[in-house]
């Protein structure tokens, strides 16, 4: 009889299922069963005398995989919490305000980055020539030497320095290196450690300069676009924000389709995975979602198992040692799986967005709609249905006749 309610409730428990709740939930319980039994010796003796007890094999048994399906269906639940929403609005209000600022810090390096940018797309590719002019007028300045210590020496080699340490040279310190270069190559008679100055600008510096910045502009755009919602939507300079990084990260994904497509992937997204279902990349995407649900169920049993240890152990007073260790490995570990669960979460956005790239045009065959002929009638024809679906006004869709 056990064997065949076992079988029945496993058929309700999918592979995803099995790997986002059964596993982590395991854990957990193994960890805490261990962790009591070793700190409270009544447990442990009741632990070492049940182990036989087939009645209560098969209760812990039914109980876990029924539990296992029960945190399966509020992983969802459990991983909006995490993107910001059910918050209280002044705590929700006062991470917002944390991310804008990380995101105004991303949108000033960004501009200071292209504004070095511009000086070099302006000016480098003349610095090279015109140091060669300097170097060859004449007369030099009488009794006037290149000073090896002096100001633009150390100048050329504190750029050359950090370039050796993977650092940005900027617009600014460039162009001030160049004219300090220019001036005492058009007045100093030529020397050894001058020679060397100027070699080590032009054939390191210059190239090193302008790459370095523009694969940093890379960089930084990628990152703004992976973490936070697009700036403008429709034409519109507002930008919302989510209280966390991991919200910011979902909302990114909205924004991406509304601002290339003006398609709300929130309401069509059940429709796009009928579509994909038939292609392998539907079997990357659920892979790739399934990671996600682990870390989130593994964050939040972590979670749940520090703070219940910390209080026990608190108020009973058992082991300052042991008590430093759990709040140590606890808070670590919850910044790990937190990490982690941003790090697969951007994987999963850009999968969900990969996936309206490639499979948008298929879902308007499936409704019998026509094919959009450029991106602004595109547009305009996900816009009508979003009203026709969503709003239930009354549009007009020109539907596809079978034999096209």
């Amino acid at each position: 009889m056990l064997g065949t309610i076992i079988e029945k409730l496993s058929s309700f428990i999918s592979k995803s299922a099995f790997l986002t709740s059964f596993i982590p939930l395991l854990s957990f319980v193994v960890f805490n069963a261990a962790l009591l039994a070793f700190v409270h010796v009544p447990f442990r003796e009741w632990l070492v005398s049940q182990k036989t007890n087939p009645e209560f094999i098969s209760a812990a048994v039914i109980t876990f995989l029924l539990a296992s399906l029960v945190f399966a269906t509020i992983n969802t639940r459990l991983r909006e919490i995490m993107e910001g929403h059910y918050w209280p609005p002044a705590i929700c209000r006062s991470f917002t305000e944390a991310q804008q600022r990380r995101l105004d810090d991303l949108n000033q390096r960004y501009s200071w980055l292209q504004q070095s940018r511009r000086v070099f797309d302006k000016n480098a590719e003349s610095w090279t020539p015109l140091l060669l002019r300097a170097r060859q007028a004449r007369p030099k300045t009488a009794n006037r030497a290149f000073d090896p210590n002096g100001f633009t020496a150390k100048m050329v080699s504190r750029l050359a320095q950090r370039r050796r340490r993977g650092e940005v040279l900027t617009g600014k310190e460039m162009t001030l290196a160049y004219r300090l270069l220019r001036r005492d190559l058009r007045f100093c008679t030529m020397s050894d450690a001058l020679d060397a100055a100027q070699n080590e600008f032009v054939r390191n510096l210059i190239g090193y300069a302008r790459a370095k910045v523009g694969s940093e502009i890379i960089l930084l755009f990628n990152e703004r676009r992976f973490n936070f919602p697009a700036e403008q939507q429709f034409n519109r300079p507002e930008q919302i924000l989510g209280a966390t990084a991991m919200g910011n990260i979902a909302l990114s994904i909205r924004s991406y389709c509304l601002s290339r497509y003006r398609l709300d992937i929130v309401s069509l997204w059940t429709r796009l995975q009928k579509v994909m279902q038939s292609d392998p990349f539907y079997v990357v995407l659920q892979d790739s979602k399934t990671q996600l649900d682990f870390l989130v169920s593994a964050f939040w049993l972590v979670g749940l198992s520090t703070a219940a240890w910390l209080l026990l152990f608190g108020f009973l007073g058992y082991s300052l040692r042991l008590y430093l260790v759990i709040a140590l490995a606890g808070s670590l570990s919850l910044w790990a799986l937190y990490r982690l669960a941003l790090q697969n979460y951007r994987a999963f956005a850009d999968l969900m967005r990969c996936s309206v790239d490639l499979f948008r045009l298929r879902l308007l065959k499936e409704l019998q709609l026509p094919e959009p002929r450029g991106s602004l009638e595109e547009s305009l024809l996900w816009d009508a249905l979003q009203n026709r679906t969503d709003y239930g006004r009354a549009v007009n869709l020109t539907y596809r006749r079978s034999s096209e």
